[in-house]
């Protein structure tokens, strides 16, 4: 700090603290930690945060912002081309005129111990957001669920410092693959810390009205649902035939199964058998017989 005032830098009000804190800032976010934060259960008070308003003093009216991706890559900020650089500097304004993109987390460090990072992220948030969006209406179903599994990967190998290793190259490889006709516009509502998407519209999108309709006019059929439900529930139905022949553990707690003909049965009782039950608890089939009533 004395370095600083000799050269009439201006380091903020945390400088002047008995126990200042330690802010690093950049383009994407402003980090904060410092002897204070080191409690879990300390609450920085106001003031503390310097690149977002406290939601009491947020605007008490909604923005909306259209963002625009093409392959993946956001290119226009309400139809209006902007470079990567100068439209995350208009996102981060708004967010931070709103409120938006404050994180308060325990991070688990590479050396094993635990640490509290505060977070501002504002423009970030709003882009995550939308990115999200435009990925769920434009990748194939499976896509997005591998794309889920190694991105974990992905991000430790960011936070563990490994840019240049090979596994982050080919997850690398694979993510560039997977945005290719990500191109989407997404409108978002930014509210008092709050981002919500509220439309989207594609050329590349996989949507289709007529077939996510549930009127009779459905590109899937009920027909088609039922098949899809029997087939989808054949290896458990097969499972479960197993564990009642090996075992004589069968689930009959999710209720009855149909015979082809459509007759409910219990699972693991066999057609023209009877099933007494005492006191709501199932007893021993017995054959189907005429002396079965009698007494």
């Amino acid at each position: 700090m004395f370095l600083a005032s000799e050269h009439g830098l201006t380091l903020g009000d945390s400088a002047a603290n008995e126990k200042p804190l330690s802010v690093d800032q950049n383009l994407l976010h402003t980090s904060y930690e410092g002897e204070m934060l080191e409690d879990p259960g300390y609450v920085p008070p106001d003031g503390t945060f310097g690149r977002t308003r406290d939601l009491a003093d947020t605007p008490d009216f909604q923005q909306t912002v259209t963002i625009t991706f093409r392959d993946g890559a956001p290119v226009a900020l309400d139809e209006a081309d902007l470079a990567p650089q100068l439209l995350l500097e208009q996102l981060n304004r708004m967010g931070s005129a709103h409120g938006i993109g404050r994180v308060d987390m325990i991070e688990s460090r590479i050396l094993g111990m635990k640490s509290r990072n505060v977070y501002e992220t504002p423009g970030l948030t709003i882009l995550r957001a939308a990115h999200l969006e435009a990925e769920a209406i434009t990748l194939d179903r499976e896509v997005i669920r591998l794309k889920e599994d190694f991105l974990s990967r992905y991000t430790r190998c960011i936070y563990d410092g490994l840019w240049f290793s090979p596994e982050r190259e080919a997850l690398q490889a694979a993510i560039d693959q997977s945005q290719r006709g990500v191109d989407a516009a997404i409108t978002l509502r930014i509210y008092k810390g709050n981002v919500d998407v509220v439309a989207r519209s594609s050329d590349t999108g996989l949507y289709d009205r007529a077939a996510a309709s549930f009127d009779d006019s459905a590109a899937v059929s009920h027909a088609d649902a039922t098949a899809y439900i029997r087939l989808s529930g054949l290896r458990l139905r097969l499972l479960n035939k197993f564990r009642d022949r090996h075992t004589g553990q069968g689930d009959n707690s999710r209720g009855p199964i149909h015979d082809p003909d459509g007759i409910p049965r219990l699972r693991g009782v066999r057609r023209g058998q009877l099933v007494r039950f005492d006191r709501g608890r199932r007893r021993a089939p017995a054959r189907r017989h005429a002396q079965s009533f009698t007494g």
